[in-house]
């Protein structure tokens, strides 16, 4: 079953960066828990469909030329770990963003159900439950 969940995840993050929005959202619970409250400033748990992509696009809108890379996708069993890196510069300070994010997934039925975003690859992989 992990293996499946790994490619969930691969699924959702190639449809999303590809810009297609619906395919990734047919892949996540219609009452998906998103939670950014330890990863970003501002940072909150949003619910839903309609609360994880306010919280994305409010994210994504303060940059330019915003970028995510997969770097790494680790299978934990019903949780996948996702290591991304994010780059861009402020929209009207140009400062840039350069920062390496993880993101721990669950996986129910072959949907994602809950998001936890981190900023540190240990707290990542604690809630994973994994241990390096």
């Amino acid at each position: 079953m992990s293996q499946e969940n790994v490619e969930v995840v691969r699924r959702v993050y190639d449809a999303y960066l590809s810009g297609n929005f619906e395919a990734a959202l047919a892949m996540i619970d219609p009452e998906v828990v998103w939670d950014a409250s330890r990863a970003v400033p501002d940072g909150n748990v949003s619910r839903g469909h309609d609360g994880m992509v306010e919280a994305l696009r409010t994210w994504t809108g303060t940059w330019e030329a915003f970028r995510i890379d997969v770097e790494e996708i680790i299978d934990a069993g019903d949780q996948v770990l996702v290591v991304e890196q994010q780059s861009g510069r402020g929209k009207g300070s140009g400062v840039p963003l350069a920062q390496q994010n993880f993101s721990v997934f669950t996986i129910r039925d072959e949907k994602i159900v809950q998001v936890v975003v981190l900023r540190a690859r240990d707290e990542a992989l604690e809630a994973a439950g994994l241990r390096e």
